[in-house]
């Protein structure tokens, strides 16, 4: 029943997953909180590259229940999940990746 959201004010909310080390991954699994209503219209997933420059792993519309975000094998320490469009607050349940 706990989930992520983004602050009230916050006009450009974004999660960012940090790793304890590299880990290679190839799917971004996001699952909104659904019990409070669908609010994420537009998301974009990005991952940090060897140089500390964010690269774009995915993007995607609706999340709903369950977005899965598929992409060639990536390691990274670190994933940032960026809200281009939303309604009131986005709110995520949980997020896999792997």
């Amino acid at each position: 029943d706990t989930f992520w959201s983004a602050a009230a004010d916050d006009k450009k909310p974004e999660l960012i997953i940090t790793f304890d080390k590299e880990e290679m991954f190839d799917k971004v699994v996001i699952m909104e909180n659904i019990r409070n209503g669908q609010k994420i219209e537009e998301f974009e997933v990005f991952y940090e590259n060897e140089k500390g420059k964010w690269k774009k792993f995915a993007e995607g519309t609706v999340v709903g229940y369950k977005k899965i975000c598929a992409y060639k094998p990536t390691e990274s320490k670190r994933v940032k999940i960026v809200f281009k469009k939303y309604r009131k607050t986005p709110e995520i349940r949980m997020i896999q990746i792997n």
